[in-house]
């Protein structure tokens, strides 16, 4: 009977250490594809990866379900449509005055007064090629040629329109800002401040960007097209050309109106919504536009 029950205890025995082997494995195969993933999206690297955020690749809700309102949606944000982006990092802040001024010093022809940039608007808050002090982490005012430029010498793109607002979201859906519905001066640079202010000053999304409403508005790759909603590629739309590569290499060539994002220091609560988009030339300084980049995912 000794032996019986013995033979049973051992055999019981064995098979709960199998069974926790087999658990254990279980666990390393899924945790280490986990872990690696997460050191991924989150690490920082010598190629331009730091202070960015990894951007998962999907569908999203694109735009606005209106109905248009004189203080609320506009015709040019719908419909509201399912839209698919690859993955993409993307700069947790605006670029701010001092990573500029590090760019037009080791690119003299986009200083103040060159042959591309001999408009009295351009950097205009600057001391020549110098930003005021006291600023050197507030955002940059530049046009787009500039910000193209600055994008390309940091091994960077400016994002496409989809890129920007899927960002923007930080996995919300169907909201009006990239925290929720509601707002109030204590959430983005809006409406009752004077100048712009450090970037990082107020909560990031759900993403962890920071200023994706209000602030300065931003830059994007895409041309304005008021009706490019109305029958948009579902798959990494861009407006304005047949692929990203062409606007990229050729923007020096671009004359027709971009996309704007995002909203300013000025701008009313409705107009720093997520949906919300406007033109402005390329070579629009005057109106203190600003930029982030993105870093698509290689395949």
């Amino acid at each position: 009977m000794f032996h019986k029950n013995f033979s049973q205890k051992k055999t019981a025995t064995g098979t709960a250490v199998t069974t926790l082997n087999n658990i254990w494995k279980m666990i390393k195969f899924i945790s280490i594809p986990c872990m690696i993933l997460v050191l991924f999206a989150s690490c920082k690297t010598a190629d331009g990866e730091s202070n960015m955020v990894l951007i998962p690749a999907g569908e999203f809700q694109m735009g606005n379900e209106g109905p248009v309102e004189m203080h609320g949606p506009q015709a040019d944000e719908m419909p509201w449509h399912t839209v698919y982006v690859d993955a993409f990092y993307i700069d947790k802040y605006e670029v701010t005055n001092a990573e500029f001024k590090k760019f037009l010093d080791a690119n003299p022809e986009w200083q103040k007064g060159s042959k591309f940039q001999d408009d009295e608007t351009y950097l205009g808050f600057w001391n020549r090629n110098n930003y005021p002090e006291g600023q050197g982490n507030h955002p940059v005012n530049v046009n787009w040629y500039a910000a193209m430029a600055y994008a390309k010498w940091a091994g960077k793109r400016l994002p496409t329109e989809a890129e920007w607002e899927k960002a923007a979201r930080g996995g919300l859906k169907n909201k009006d800002y990239p925290w929720g519905d509601s707002i109030n001066t204590s959430m983005a640079n809006y409406e009752v401040n004077s100048s712009t202010v450090p970037v990082g000053s107020y909560a990031p999304n759900k993403y962890g960007l920071y200023d994706m409403a209000g602030n300065v508005a931003e830059w994007c790759l895409d041309e304005y097209q008021a009706d490019f909603y109305q029958d948009p590629p579902k798959r990494n739309p861009i407006a304005g050309a047949d692929n990203i590569t062409d606007i990229v290499k050729n923007y020096k060539d671009v004359k027709s109106p971009r996309v704007m994002r995002g909203g300013d220091w000025v701008f009313s609560a409705d107009s720093i919504r997520v949906s919300k988009c406007w033109k402005l030339p390329p070579e629009d300084n005057s109106h203190a536009p600003s930029f982030r980049c993105v870093k698509p995912i290689k395949p």
